[in-house]
């Protein structure tokens, strides 16, 4: 009997009738070869544990009005529509019919949320059924479950029946919560296929990454990311800079960018990583330390707007960067191509919007065909990997990586070299 933590915090939206659509599936399927594994060697039920979102969490079942409700009465972050699509994946997965695979393997979903000392008459491993994967609900609907408490670990132990815990979400192996944390204290604990892939690979790309070493950076706020940016300069050979966290850098040498989104107050620290990028580039540095000098832009943030490719001497006062342009990206992508270690962590531009996709797009195929080529690549940070994904559904025949990330804080923390206590806490890693 195992219990099994995955990370199913997938992107989730609800249309005004509460109905639930999945953006991206990518973590469920990223689940698969550990379940597939478990069942092969004969598990006689795998009982799957998560979180999703940022519930307004409670303490006990009594509160459990308290949940936040959809306009359609149901429970909003239930799990629920993570297990239909997990019942379709796996259906897909061993090349059958959902509604046939359904049939003959049987699956479970646990409406009624789990709190400390909830406790179950017959523990679920001893229950009298065929049932083969069962999922419990969303954790966070238990204040415990952040606590990382000792009662909801016992409890879980209780209510499964558990011989042995797996640990693969990769995704919250840096939090100490009850399900990444207290529950490796109460029964053997073992690393998954998800999460021993991502450690090993980003570690041993940090630990000796084949040179070239190129570094892609997006998104919006240096701060968060200071110490990745740091350690991409003492390892790689070059560091892309891209999307907002390049306005940033570009305004603090004065430039000019209009409407731009910036982070303010980071001077000090912009100054002090120049100037270790100096000291690793010498007088190469603005040819490994590389940002945009054109861009493109639009006279308002939407969907819809219009993009005019600009150089950054053409940028006028109300106009906004949404994407670094052609001739940054064509540039840049002879850097990423020439590469035999790439990490890309961050969009290069406002990538949700279709006309300014183009630069993430064009790091995306750059990245595929260095990887085909040879070329180790990770893909980390969620809006980076659910983006990589995408691109690769659309173009199948182009995308080559060799990890795209489920974790976004994980890969963060582990990318920038820290040690993740709750693998730590693993007693067999």
């Amino acid at each position: 009997m195992i219990l099994l933590r995955a990370d199913y915090n997938v992107p989730i939206e609800y249309d005004a009738t509460g109905d639930e659509r999945i953006l991206n599936d990518f973590r469920i399927r990223a689940s698969l070869p550990t379940i597939r594994y478990l069942l092969e060697q004969g598990a006689r039920k795998i009982v799957i544990i998560s979180h999703l979102g940022r519930p307004n969490s409670v303490e006990t079942l009594a509160d459990l009005d308290e949940l936040e409700k959809l306009p359609n009465g149901r429970r909003k972050f239930s799990l629920r529509p993570i297990f239909n699509r997990l019942y379709e994946v796996l259906a897909e997965e061993f090349g059958e019919n959902v509604d046939d695979f359904k049939q003959h393997f049987l699956m479970n979903f646990h409406t009624t949320p789990i709190f400390p000392h909830t406790r179950y008459g017959t523990p679920i491993a001893e229950a009298d059924d065929d049932y083969k994967i069962e999922m419990l609900e969303n954790l966070r609907f238990s204040k415990a479950e952040k606590q990382n408490s000792v009662e909801l670990a016992e409890t879980l132990l209780q209510v499964t029946g558990a011989d042995l815990f797996v640990q693969d979400g990769f995704g919250v192996v840096h939090r100490a919560h009850t399900s990444t944390d207290e529950i490796t204290r109460k029964m053997p604990s073992v690393a998954g296929f998800l999460l021993e892939k991502e450690v090993s690979t980003i570690a041993h790309v940090f630990e000796n990454p084949e040179k070239p070493f190129v570094a892609v950076m997006g998104g919006a706020k240096i701060s968060d990311k200071l110490p990745m940016i740091e350690k991409f300069i003492e390892r790689a050979d070059s560091v892309i800079i891209g999307g907002a966290m390049a306005n940033t850098f570009l305004a603090f040498h004065g430039a000019e960018i209009g409407q731009s989104k910036i982070e303010r107050g980071q001077e000090e620290i912009i100054a002090d990583i120049e100037a270790k990028a100096k000291r690793k580039f010498g007088a190469n540095f603005r040819e490994q330390f590389l940002l945009p000098a054109d861009f493109g832009v639009a006279k308002e943030v939407a969907k819809t707007a219009e993009r005019r490719e600009m150089a950054i001497s053409e940028l006028q006062l109300d106009d906004y960067i949404l994407d670094v342009g052609e001739n940054f990206s064509n540039y840049t992508s002879q850097v990423i191509e020439n590469a035999k270690t790439i990490v890309w962590n961050g969009t290069v531009g406002m990538a949700e919007f279709a006309n300014f996709a183009n630069g993430s797009a064009q790091v995306a195929a750059a990245i595929s065909r260095a990887t085909k080529n040879g070329a180790i690549s990770i893909v980390g940070g969620g809006d980076t990997s659910a983006f990589a994904m995408n691109w690769a559904w659309e173009n199948p025949d182009l995308a080559e990586f060799s990890l795209i990330s489920t974790g976004g804080g994980a890969a963060l923390e582990l990318m920038s070299g820290n040690i993740l206590p709750r693998l730590e806490a693993l007693p067999d890693k």
